[in-house]
């Protein structure tokens, strides 16, 4: 299932991480992360520019797993 089908057929609030260990993943979605480019906006580090910091302890639209997975599928449009 893509994530857009994922956030489709789940209703809002219901998604939760599949990953139990970020670090695990961690390298992988660094990769991803400069390959689709988001560094162009968020920087580098993730410390913003164009677009809100990644890095920041409080988030603009919240930070529970289901807030998350639908911003990063889904945009902020």
């Amino acid at each position: 299932m893509t994530p857009l089908e994922r956030v489709a057929s789940t209703p809002k609030g219901q998604l939760k991480s599949p990953y139990r260990d970020f670090a695990s993943v961690a390298e992988e979605g660094h990769r991803k992360y400069m390959a689709a480019g988001c560094n162009g906006c968020h920087g580098g580090g993730g410390g913003g520019g164009m677009a809100a910091p990644l890095t920041n302890p409080i988030w603009i639209y919240g930070d529970d797993d289901d807030t998350l997975f639908r911003l990063i599928a889904l945009g902020t449009r």
